[in-house]
Parts: structure tokens; sequence; C-alpha cells
């Protein structure tokens, strides 16, 4: 009955072991994911920002040139 424990356990253990490797994988595995899925997200909203620096600029220079226009 003894061996039998112990054999149970060192199968418990060893299976805990594996499980444990496997997280860490998968806990990897979505980690890279989220950093590239981040990064993506990073650089759709920078150059959403900077289409509408661009957009006001020009806004911005349109409005001058009619200023200098309008005061000549």
């Amino acid at each position: 009955m003894k061996n039998n424990k112990g054999r149970a356990r060192k199968s418990l253990l060893l299976l805990l072991g594996d499980l444990k490797v496997t997280l860490k994988r998968v806990t990897n595995e979505m980690t890279k994911r989220n950093k590239l899925e981040l990064n993506k997200l990073i650089q759709d909203r920078m150059l959403k920002g900077r289409n509408k620096l661009n957009s006001n600029l020009m806004g911005l220079r349109y409005t001058d040139l009619e200023c200098q226009r309008k005061a000549k």
C-alpha cells in the first residue's frame, strides 16, 4: 500500500510539473500576442493622431491665407 502511495505521489508531482510548464508556455504565448496587438493599437492611434494634426495644420494654413487675403 505504501509503495502505491509513493508512486501515486510521484505521478501527481510529475503531472503538476507538466502543468506548470504548460501554463508558463501558454502565458508566454498570450503575452507575445498581447504585445503585438498593443503595438498595432499604438501605431493605429499614432497614425490617427498624426493625420488629425496634419489636418489641423492644413486648416490653420488655410485660415492664415484667408486672413492675409482679407488684410490686403
